[in-house]
């Protein structure tokens, strides 16, 4: 492991112009590649091995977000060239189709039998709007209005149905992916329109992309205050007792349980008393049953917003705001991730339903610029600094060796922790530009359980809540978005 020499009250500045990486000129993106290269696309598909198009649903939506929204201005263009990359990237034949993709990327938050049965109901249409955009490519000029007018008919009537589905809070990634999908063939037709329909209606095509942008953003706003309620409501507690019989009066004594249940993964934890009492107290595990609750929640949100992210974008389709910061509602501004510790993570008796309230570290909601480490078989120590200040100290501080972690100006993007019945056993510390401390501390290779934190893009760790005497022995981690713009984002092609 190398041990940075950066002093811990060092101020690392982030980058000018955004948290993320900011691409090298020579790299191109990937929607301006394929439009480069888009007569290749017309009888293989063989460009998409050159341009590594996304495995996974969100690195898909982070193409679009750098290409077919940054950087990609279709004027100039010729007509119908824009929507051929489009479908070959929305259906491409050598990969996963962008709509099955979803289906895997739904793990804690929503139903997913639901959104699989939504996505098989809606194939029909989308076989539909897929066909009329080849239609529309492959027309002359005077033919293509008319096809544009069905395209936009398909694009709102999806629209309708899935954000007044009964199903809505479930069907949000699908309502994401729709939202790019439409609003490129809007911004097609204010960009070719005196084209393909021998008038020029700019000022309405420009005022229907402007609401529909706004449309999409006040629904995903409010979709999204309804799955909140809904996400919290599927994880129920139940706290109980009930007397158990004994030979030796009073002849009974109380046995407590709690239970947390999560209703989407279908997974629960089970507390019960090891000790007798014939005391009621029926709440006796409602402390650490509503933490567990806590955690699994914020686990969720913070999948949900990285599903969200994409629509932090949705301005930059209007011609010349293309590479604008993106600009996420107040409510997605930030994510919490835990708490976690062993006795919320593993616990299951009364010997582990001890919660606590550690005060914040940071107030200014400045990015993290280092972390100090000391660790062996455990975690020995932490200590994070900001930018401007630094937290408190947790642990021992001669445990261990010390690693002091510099940030290199990056957000801290994502940390992944382990504990075990001593505490936590090891950290590992991840950049936004993807770059890690390394999994530190565990050299007795204990057996552990391990959680993430973080891991959503635009967003930067900026305060934790910690407490221990000679490790750490409960952690929680604050989030927030830091403003971004596509070109800031980097893709490998």
């Amino acid at each position: 492991m190398k041990v940075s020499s950066t002093k811990g009250n060092e101020d690392v500045q982030l980058p000018s112009k955004g948290p993320l990486d900011k691409e090298e000129p020579n790299q191109p993106k990937l929607l301006l590649y394929l439009l480069e290269n888009a007569h290749k696309l017309e009888n293989n598909q063989t460009i998409f091995r050159t341009a590594k198009l996304g495995e996974t649903w969100n690195d898909r939506m982070k193409e679009l977000v750098t290409g077919l929204v940054g950087l990609i201005n279709v004027e100039g263009i010729p007509v119908g060239k824009f929507i051929s990359v489009l479908i070959s990237f929305f259906w491409p034949s050598s990969a996963v189709n962008i709509w099955d993709l979803v289906k895997d990327q739904v793990e804690y938050m929503i139903d997913q039998k639901i959104l699989a049965a939504e996505v098989n109901q809606m194939q029909n249409s989308l076989d539909g709007l897929r066909r009329t955009m080849q239609q529309y490519v492959e027309a002359k000029n005077n033919e293509k209005g008319a096809l544009m007018g069905a395209i936009v008919a398909s694009c709102n009537d999806l629209h309708s149905r899935l954000v007044h589905s009964n199903n809505a809070v479930h069907l949000i990634p699908l309502t994401v992916t729709l939202s790019y999908m439409h609003l490129a063939n809007l911004k097609e037709r204010l960009m070719h329109g005196k084209e393909i329909y021998d008038e020029d209606n700019t000022v309405v095509w420009k005022k229907d992309l402007k609401e529909e942008i706004e449309t999409y953003q006040k629904d995903f706003e409010e979709l999204y205050g309804k799955w909140q309620k809904w996400r919290s409501d599927s994880i129920t507690v139940t706290l109980d007792e009930y007397k158990s019989p004994t030979t030796i009066p009073p002849f009974f004594f109380y046995v407590f349980t709690g239970d947390v249940y999560d209703k989407v993964t279908g997974k629960n934890r089970n507390f019960y008393t090891m000790q007798s009492t014939v005391v009621s107290n029926p709440t006796y595990f409602k402390e650490i049953c509503d933490t567990v609750k806590t955690m699994l929640w914020n686990r969720a949100n913070g999948a949900m917003l990285q599903t969200l992210v994409p629509t932090f974008f949705l301005d930059n389709f209007m011609p010349g705001s293309e590479d604008i910061p993106s600009k996420p509602h107040t409510s997605m501004q930030k994510a919490s991730f835990g708490p976690f510790s062993y006795n919320i993570l593993e616990g299951n008796s009364d010997r582990s339903r001890t919660v606590y309230y550690p005060s914040s570290d940071n107030s200014n909601e400045n990015p993290v610029t280092q972390v100090n480490v000391r660790e062996w078989n455990l975690i020995d120590g932490l200590r994070f600094f900001y930018k401007g200040t630094w937290g408190r100290f947790v642990g021992n501080p001669n445990g261990g060796l010390l690693h002091e972690i510099d940030t290199k100006g990056k957000l801290v993007h994502n940390i992944k922790i382990s504990f075990n019945n001593g505490g936590m056993v090891d950290i590992e510390i991840i950049r936004s530009d993807g770059t890690s401390s390394g999994r530190l501390g565990n050299r007795g290779g204990w057996s552990v359980t391990r959680v993430e934190a973080g891991d959503i893009d635009t967003y930067g760790l900026y305060n934790v809540k910690m407490t221990g005497n000679n490790g750490v022995t409960q952690i929680e981690f604050f989030y927030r978005h830091f403003t971004c713009r596509p070109s800031e984002i980097k893709l490998n092609i």
